[in-house]
């Protein structure tokens, strides 16, 4: 979307005006702009197609700050016609004011892992509460072994055939050089019935250093709600050690137990959740990865090859015989 027809839809629909910068802020899957204007900063962010979805994030930003959240997360800034966001083109988008701070970056990890880990306990705590919303809104079943080993199949196909392949494409194709039922048989079959009869909340969904803002050396904010899932407290979790405690394709033990430990300061995870993660992670990283080459197939400019490699790596350590102690 050009700089200029930016301006006329904050303008017509936020009466926004004196811009001095539109910037465009790379997604996984999207594309977001970062709008000064003379008055403040604002985030212009494309949340997809689905207008159910949106508003389940909309009320889940909400509750968080009606009930208290002690962490700064987006606020919503409503249009002209008292709606919270526009539809353009198919796309819904969003504006709220721009958090400032900076996000976590890896060498940051080890210093805020125990804050981290309250920040998603203290999250727990109100969304394990919130009601009124439909639990099918975004519920995907993390062990649908079926979907994850065709598509990861596919991508394989895709990828042998091509006639140039990147460091991405061969690691992949390594990676996979023995199939995928040696990660398949690291799953614990006790976790996953575990993890399908446990209760729902919902949760983050990308809990990744770069959604983390720090100011003045102290962690005062979330931010990029666009992967809210209904899942159990666990999803969330997992999912932040896979992406902070796993960042450099290597399982860093020491970050794990601060991240676990700042989470049970707040709220309380039982052995039988977590003797679950493991299983839980590496069955979500396996699903990731064939949603990442999805994509590549596709939005190659805008993937980041890190999120394809750090995960790879991981994989690799994992089927010679590293394990997830938590």
């Amino acid at each position: 979307m050009k700089s200029e027809t930016i301006d006329k839809i904050l303008a017509n629909s936020w009466n926004l005006s004196d811009f001095r910068k539109i910037i465009i802020m790379n997604g996984e899957s999207t594309l977001n702009y970062l709008v000064e204007t003379k008055e403040a900063k604002y985030v212009f962010r494309n949340a997809g197609k689905y207008r159910n979805y949106v508003n389940f994030q909309v009320d889940l930003l909400n509750h968080l700050r009606s009930n208290h959240f002690p962490y700064e997360t987006p606020v919503i800034i409503k249009t002209n016609e008292n709606i919270p966001f526009v539809q353009i083109a198919g796309n819904i988008y969003l504006l709220y004011r721009y958090i400032e701070g900076v996000t976590l970056k890896p060498s940051d990890y080890s210093v805020y892992a125990f804050e981290i880990g309250r920040c998603i306990g203290s999250f727990h705590l109100i969304t394990q509460e919130m009601i009124g919303y439909d639990p099918k809104v975004r519920n995907k079943d993390i062990f649908n072994f079926h979907y994850i080993e065709d598509s990861i199949s596919n991508s394989l196909l895709r990828i042998k055939n091509q006639n140039k392949k990147d460091a991405v494409d061969n690691l992949f194709i390594k990676t996979f050089s023995d199939g995928i039922k040696p990660y398949f048989d690291q799953i614990d079959s006790l976790a996953v019935g575990y993890y399908q009869r446990a209760d729902s909340i919902p949760c983050h969904g990308d809990l990744n250093g770069g959604n983390f803002v720090i100011r003045n050396q102290k962690l005062v904010g979330v931010i990029d709600f666009g992967g809210v899932i209904i899942a159990p407290k666990v999803f969330d979790v997992q999912n932040c050690l896979q992406n902070v405690a796993c960042s450099n394709g290597k399982f860093d033990s020491d970050i794990a137990e601060k991240i676990v430990r700042g989470y049970c300061k707040e709220i309380n995870l039982s052995q039988s959740e977590l003797a679950a993660i493991p299983s839980i992670l590496i069955a979500d990283l396996l699903r990731t990865l064939a949603w990442v080459f999805e994509l590549r197939a596709d939005l190659d400019h805008r993937i980041k090859p890190s999120e394809a490699i750090f995960r790879l790596k991981l994989l690799e350590v994992l089927k010679n015989g590293q394990k997830l102690f938590i």
